[in-house]
């Protein structure tokens, strides 16, 4: 646990998660509670002899990115085209045709 503000200040919290922090001068001071994952900020201000500031611990931001690049793609060379004449396509034999009839 962390207060920054007129004084910085660091505390650990027992197994229940409570904490105490004395001799705290008055002033504001931003509160931050911090475990792997989660994390607790809050604004406080100190004017008596005691504060109780309860914290709820939150899941906190996650941010990723993800770079996608294309793999280099083997160009090939395009098939041969031929271009077939209506001649060609009529005169062409049929299924049941053979060549050597």
């Amino acid at each position: 646990m962390r207060l920054d503000g007129p004084a910085t200040l660091e505390a650990e919290t027992d197994a229940n998660g409570r904490y105490v922090v004395a001799a705290v001068p008055f002033g504001t001071y931003t509160v931050e509670v911090a475990l792997p994952g989660l994390k607790a900020l809050r604004t406080v201000q100190v004017e008596d002899s005691e504060v109780r500031l309860p914290l709820e611990l939150k899941p906190m931001e996650v941010t990723t990115s993800v770079v996608v690049t294309p793999d280099q793609v083997e160009t090939k060379d395009p098939a041969l085209s031929e271009t077939i004449s209506e001649k060609t396509l009529r005169d062409a034999p049929n299924v049941d045709e053979r060549f050597e009839s």
